[in-house]
């Protein structure tokens, strides 16, 4: 998935269904042009979408995704949040050890997922 999918995906809730009209686009248009086959079938869609060290595209929908991906990122910088909006000027480096580890823990977990 391009970063800016990504970014969207990750910044802005509920965007799924604005998302669709990419993936007609992908369906119809792009994985065509690349296989030089017909347009894929749900299953053979589903296909590309796996990842690429397993040997596929790894193009995957982004209408299908982009909630899950919202929601990962509000878990995994949710501390940091918390720190930010107390609006210090110094943070004690216990609690940026701390918010630093969680994230990172989070976002290690959310990638095994």
């Amino acid at each position: 998935q391009e970063w800016s999918d990504q970014l969207l995906s990750r910044t802005t809730p509920d965007i799924d269904h604005l998302l669709q009209p990419l993936e007609r686009i992908v369906q119809s248009r792009l994985l065509p042009a690349w296989t030089g086959r017909t347009p894929p079938k749900a299953a053979e869609r589903n296909l590309f979408a796996l990842p690429a060290r397993l040997g596929v595209l790894g193009i995957i929908d982004p209408s299908s995704c982009s909630s899950s991906e919202f929601c990962q990122s509000v878990k995994i910088s949710s501390p940091l949040t918390d720190l930010v909006l107390q609006h210090r000027s110094d943070y004690p480096p216990a609690a940026l050890a701390s918010c630093t580890i969680n994230c990172l823990q989070s976002c290690l977990s959310t990638r095994r997922d």
